[in-house]
């Protein structure tokens, strides 16, 4: 009988107190309420943008990738929106395909573009100092049978918004767009102009 008597007076005490955050929560103004839900809000935000930014440096790191480019800014001012399917920079298991296609850009990859295949060399690869920097690769691919080189470097963020700068013989040009899986990447390649 004792110990129901403890195991009730237990109970009794548990529910006055597990009462009292309640009933203080209550006694809070509309500005502190308000508070608290964006400070909840605010962590939620940065829990997702910090699961986002894991999966997008897994991306990276293991070098299984395509980045579709949705904007183009050329060296003499401007830019455009691009087409997204064939404006891209796509990596996978050591091989690395660099292909742009856009206005006023006339090449002989059976897009009116330019494709450029071959092994990835020179690859680097800069997680940020922190969570609020961009993480950042680079690399380059010397197409077989061809003196050119295509330099390459791509910052992301933790959305997978990304900005990537390509060099080609001397010129070079940027592009805007988003980091996908290989899975997700709705791409068409064309044939490599350097083969």
């Amino acid at each position: 009988m004792k110990k129901l008597v403890y195991f009730l007076s237990a109970v009794l005490l548990f529910g006055l107190l597990w009462g009292q955050p309640v009933q203080a929560q209550n006694n809070l103004s509309k500005k502190e309420l308000r508070k608290i839900e964006k400070q909840k809000k605010k962590q939620a935000r940065e829990k997702a943008s910090l699961a986002m930014r894991a999966k997008y440096m897994e991306l990276l790191k293991n070098k299984h990738f395509v980045f579709e480019g949705q904007k183009v800014y050329l060296p003499a001012g401007g830019n455009t929106n691009i087409a997204t399917n064939v404006n891209f920079l796509g990596i996978k298991d050591g091989q690395v395909v660099v292909q742009f296609n856009f206005p006023g850009l006339n090449g002989p990859n059976g897009l009116g573009g330019i494709t450029a295949q071959g092994k990835l060399e020179n690859w680097s690869f800069d997680p940020g100092k922190n969570s609020k920097q961009a993480m950042t690769v680079s690399g380059q691919v010397s197409p077989r049978g061809s003196a050119n080189r295509v330099v390459f470097t791509l910052s992301v963020s933790n959305d997978g918004l990304g900005d990537l700068q390509i060099n080609l013989n001397n010129s070079s040009f940027r592009m805007t767009g988003q980091l996908v899986s290989l899975e997700e990447a709705h791409i068409f390649q064309g044939s490599s102009n350097f083969d």
